[in-house]
């Protein structure tokens, strides 16, 4: 039997990808006592590819790390509890219409995009 090996590169990780769905993002302002007021006011992954999001100049996190904690404290801020164990919150399908939404209208999460566009290919060869 036949069959080829892809290779995708989750650019940085894949918490990356998920910072993507533009529906967790916080519509209002941030109040400066909040737990998530670095990460928000240090990225906005609403508006910008959450994909090239660099590290803070005073964090010691590598990106994949950082990328991790945004998610986690964007998602506990709006009172949604994530963790790579439990990942039920990000596995349904508002949260992948939502991804799917940012790559449609967008640029963004290009990684993800390759992703399902393979998918999408091979199920319409089946």
């Amino acid at each position: 039997m036949d069959f080829k090996i892809e290779v995708f590169v989750c650019n940085h990780c894949f918490e990356s990808w998920l910072l993507g769905c533009q529906w967790v993002y916080p519509q209002n302002e941030v109040e400066s006592e909040s737990f998530f007021y670095p990460f928000y006011s240090h990225y906005d992954v609403s508006k910008c590819d959450p994909e090239i999001m660099p590290v803070p100049r005073n964090c010691q996190e590598i990106t994949a790390k950082y990328h991790f904690h945004y998610l986690h404290e964007m998602l506990r801020y709006k009172k949604i509890r994530y963790n790579k164990n439990k990942p039920n919150v990000v596995s349904d399908i508002t949260y992948f219409k939502g991804l799917l939404k940012r790559i449609d209208e967008t640029q963004h999460i290009g990684t993800f995009k390759e992703f399902i566009e393979f998918i999408i290919n091979e199920s319409n060869n089946m």
